[in-house]
């Protein structure tokens, strides 16, 4: 992953956001009603300073934040958070990472409840 990016042309940036984590497409960075994505293409957003539980097959369980950035840079990569659930970039991206990292499978996109801890994990 990390590789096509670095060998890319373009640009890409990584900032901190509080309580979020996106990617912001061409389409985002030509809205200037988007206030976040406007002019930023190419910019991840993640939050360093809290974690975001997710649903798991062990559950609601923290979520490090390389695995966020992870899934931040599979839509980077051009994968959607579209097919059947929602799932298109979890099952291409995000859960092979969590398996290289000894973490279970993220089992839905749609979040319960949103629920952010702080943690640096």
């Amino acid at each position: 992953m990390c590789d096509v990016l670095e060998k890319s042309p373009k640009t890409y940036l990584i900032k901190p956001i509080t309580q979020d984590a996106f990617y912001c497409n061409a389409a985002a960075a030509a809205n200037p009603s988007d206030k976040e994505c406007y002019m930023q293409e190419g910019t991840v957003y993640v939050d360093p300073y809290n974690n975001l539980f997710l649903p798991t097959t062990a559950g609601l369980q923290e979520t490090p934040k390389a695995v966020v950035l992870g899934h931040e840079l599979g839509h980077a990569l051009g994968e959607t958070d579209g097919g059947p659930g929602r799932m298109d970039n979890v099952n291409r991206f995000e859960n092979p990472l969590r398996r290289a990292l000894g973490l279970p499978d993220r089992t839905s996109y749609t979040v319960p409840t949103l629920m952010w801890v702080p943690g640096t994990k």
